[in-house]
């Protein structure tokens, strides 16, 4: 399952939790996939909607993994992608044990930890930024993305640290900025994540992890009220939606 091919840009969709897909220049990549039942098993929480797809039917490129936390590093969705040869994977320094779990060999993954960058095939760059997910994740990161002339910032798990998430970001252009909403367990709330997009100021701003799990919380109309206010383009995406980012010079 791809998105249609653009001529310029970046097609972008949503997986639902905090689950995107980046399509683009030949290349797709695919950030923090939930898309079993791994966490109500684990964790006892329930989905509240279902998967946008089961991973036999889904396929990136390139998988990335801003932690190793069972919504964002979903393990049976592992198993899946890493028996396929041709998928390689990025994640975080708590990723690599659930990577070599399930079989992958270290040729097929990265690790990145704050700071560090990597480039898919010379068709996109990563680069690990700063996120303070606290004691719940402490190697957790964020990761900027330059794809097909778009920059796209994912803020990953993280609270309001503006100082040093901004620093590590550093003076760039921020075309697209996926930030969490939830306001638990450590993250951003609805009115956080608009005040760290005041400062990083994207042309778009997509709130995420919300609507899946109750224990989870998340207020997307608050979200969306205070983006407006704080003259922010603030989007909503549910699982399916898809959104085109257009290629501009930065």
């Amino acid at each position: 399952m791809y998105i249609q091919d653009s001529e310029h840009g970046v097609d972008l969709i949503s997986l639902g939790q905090a689950g995107f897909i980046l399509k683009g220049d030949g290349l797709s990549l695919m950030i923090d996939p939930y898309l079993t039942d791994c966490v109500e098993r684990e964790v006892g929480f329930k989905r509240l909607q279902p998967p946008y797809s089961a991973p036999e039917e889904l396929f990136a490129d390139v998988m990335l993994n801003t932690h190793s936390h069972l919504d964002h590093l979903d393990i049976d969705a592992l198993n899946v992608f890493a028996a396929r040869s041709d998928m390689s994977f990025i994640g975080a320094p708590d990723c690599e044990a659930a990577y070599r779990s399930a079989g992958i060999d270290s040729e097929r993954y990265c690790i990145l930890s704050t700071g560090n960058s990597t480039s898919i095939g010379g068709r996109a760059e990563v680069r690990a930024v700063y996120a303070d997910h606290g004691n719940l994740a402490p190697e957790a990161i964020g990761f900027f993305v330059v794809f097909d002339g778009v920059n796209i910032y994912n803020v990953g798990d993280s609270g309001l640290d503006i100082e040093r998430i901004t620093a590590s970001l550093g003076y760039v252009t921020v075309d697209v900025m996926i930030a969490p909403i939830n306001g638990a367990y450590g993250n951003l709330n609805a009115i956080e994540a608009c005040v760290l997009a005041a400062r990083i100021r994207p042309r778009i701003l997509i709130g995420c992890h919300f609507g899946v799990f109750v224990e989870h919380g998340g207020d997307p109309g608050t979200f969306l009220a205070e983006s407006r206010r704080l003259g922010l383009d603030g989007r909503i995406m549910v699982p399916g939606d898809s959104l085109h980012i257009d290629k501009i010079d930065h």
